[in-house]
């Protein structure tokens, strides 16, 4: 064997192959509250955006094993910060090994069927004085030394399928030196980055690792040295689901994407001033005439329910629009809004992501179905791009796999109904409340407030925080709307960022005194630019009252 010039190893035990075998979890190492020897934070500006498996050694002390491929792979972006500054911002998770290209961050000139153009990768280059070429490759073969042979191991980083908090089960090569096929460069494994504390930063070849058990496209699959096919930028997988939700039928949508760029509260950004560019989640609903009925979007922030912060959408959307029976069967479709320092993710050539043939194979149709109940007259027909199965086909330059469209009936006959195990949930920004709008399951709504133990005649409720607007200006704020019943008039107080703005907007009691109680949904225009926004509920009566709430939203944009 070649073994490691590099001394420092990881306390574990290898075995008569120089493999070790072992279960951990997967984080992000920015997330982890580390310090480098020298006394610097462990961020987004080193070794932060890399994701690890954190091990416990022989000692029982935590340990952060990186693949050895992927932290060769890394991509310098150039990344706005709060100040509106660029800085150099390493990526780890990316799907460039994917792309059939072999430079797939170089422009584009003189191919044969792809038009000239720029690549879209903003990348951290000569541009900024930094080092980033557009000549690095990602689709090497990595090989190991054995019995003085050369033996070829692999292309591809298998911790980029897993999402961060998963727990997998992994195999990677000790005390090796493993060499770059086509350059013949060999990199020591080991010590990557020495850690304050008794902890450190390792890098390893990892060969072998099992996804987790539950709704994703690879669910419990054992990749060994090969391509993953979560790894594929775009959509994996969804289940698409219809829900009761006041006598009209709402959608919950299951999501497996990548692709996302990877993010936090960081570059001077916070929870109330995010204003990065990570990407988003679009739903758009058509009747059965294709008009369009709704269209809503699941923005990535950092804190996005699902969302790992590394690249990776594992969760369900519930939708705010209601269809009625008459406008049954719908289409829904599903696209995702790559990050623009992303968006090669988008094109389809030179990269040819719908070409992705290894393991499953799209050409072959045997790679599994985004949704069980696809069919033959799906206008998108994802793994089925180029065959005669598609009747209608998208356009060539793009990439399939970045949207797709579902014609679903009252019961999603066909959606693969809703995830049982991976059950976070994310809600349309433009609901109020949307953590208690829905019952436990997300799935119908409920009376928000409801009379009860002192919710009487005198009431008050502030919201948290919303946020309107992505971009460094705001948004109007257009109308508010409310489905309730109360002898009392309640007055909502509108606070904008900041609290540099208010308004106030009173509903009308719906119902007299010594009447029947009478439910009425009232919209009220509010005329507010905001970026973020709060909302205070209040109502001040003299009698006992029947306040019920069943519905406040917001209209925007």
């Amino acid at each position: 064997m070649a073994a490691s010039t590099n001394t420092n190893q990881i306390n574990l035990t290898s075995d008569v192959n120089d493999e070790c075998s072992v279960v951990g979890t997967v984080v992000l190492l920015k997330d982890e509250n580390l310090t480098l020897s020298d006394g610097t934070a462990v961020d987004y500006s080193n070794y932060g955006n890399y994701k690890a498996l954190k091990v416990t050694d022989n000692g029982g002390t935590p340990q952060y094993v990186v693949s050895l491929k992927g932290h060769l792979d890394v991509i310098d972006l150039a990344v706005y910060n709060s100040s509106i500054n660029f800085v150099k911002y390493p990526l780890y998770q990316h799907s460039m090994e994917y792309s059939q290209s072999n430079t797939p961050l170089a422009d584009i000139v003189d191919q044969p069927n792809i038009e000239d153009r720029e690549n879209g990768m903003f990348l951290y280059d000569s541009t900024f004085d930094g080092t980033q070429t557009r000549t690095q490759r990602f689709n090497d073969v990595y090989q190991k030394e054995t019995s003085g042979t050369w033996v070829d191991q692999g292309a591809y980083d298998l911790i980029k399928g897993a999402k961060v908090g998963d727990s997998v089960s992994t195999t990677f090569f000790k005390n090796q030196g493993i060499r770059n096929k086509r350059t013949e460069v060999v990199t020591n494994d080991g010590r990557l980055a020495e850690l304050q504390g008794n902890s450190d930063i390792y890098i390893y070849y990892i060969r072998k690792c099992q996804m987790p058990n539950d709704e994703r496209v690879d669910s419990n699959k054992i990749y060994t040295n090969e391509p993953q096919w979560s790894v594929r930028p775009g959509i994996n997988m969804l289940l698409v689901d219809t829900v009761a939700s006041n006598n009209k039928t709402a959608f919950s949508i299951y999501i497996d994407a990548q692709g996302f760029r990877t993010g936090g509260y960081e570059l001077g950004y916070n929870e109330n001033n995010f204003f990065d560019d990570l990407g988003a989640i679009g739903i758009e609903i058509r009747n059965h005439s294709d008009v369009l009925l709704t269209s809503e979007y699941l923005m990535i922030q950092p804190n996005t329910v699902g969302y790992d912060k590394a690249g990776r959408f594992l969760g369900t959307y519930s939708t705010q629009f209601e269809a009625d029976n008459a406008d049954f069967p719908v289409y829904v479709e599903t696209h995702l809004i790559f990050p623009s320092t992303t968006t090669e993710y988008y094109r389809e050539g030179p990269h040819y992501w719908s070409l992705w043939d290894a393991d499953y194979g799209s050409i072959g149709a045997t790679n599994p179905d985004i949704m069980t109940g696809e069919l033959v007259d799906d206008p998108f027909c994802f793994d089925r791009h180029y065959s005669s199965d598609c009747n209608v086909f998208l356009d060539d330059n793009f990439s399939p796999w970045y949207s797709y469209r579902f014609l679903c009936n009252s019961a999603a006959t066909g959606g693969g109904g809703s995830a049982t195990s991976n059950t976070s949930k994310m809600y349309s920004d433009s609901i109020i409340n949307k953590k208690i709008q829905f019952q436990n399951t997300v799935q119908s709504q409920f009376n928000l407030i409801t009379k009860g133990n002192g919710l009487r005649n005198i009431y008050k409720y502030k919201t948290k925080k919303y946020r309107t607007s992505t971009q460094d200006r705001p948004t109007m704020l257009r109308t508010i709307s409310m489905t309730y019943m109360s002898f009392n008039s309640i007055t909502i107080k509108i606070i904008t960022e900041n609290g540099a703005t208010t308004k106030e907007i009173v509903f009308d009691g719906t119902t007299k005194i010594n009447e029947l109680p009478i439910k009425k949904t009232t919209t009220k225009v509010v005329g507010l630019k905001c970026k973020t926004f709060e909302l205070e509920l209040s109502t001040y009566g003299s009698i006992d009252d029947i306040l019920e709430i069943n519905k406040l939203s917001i209209g925007y944009g």
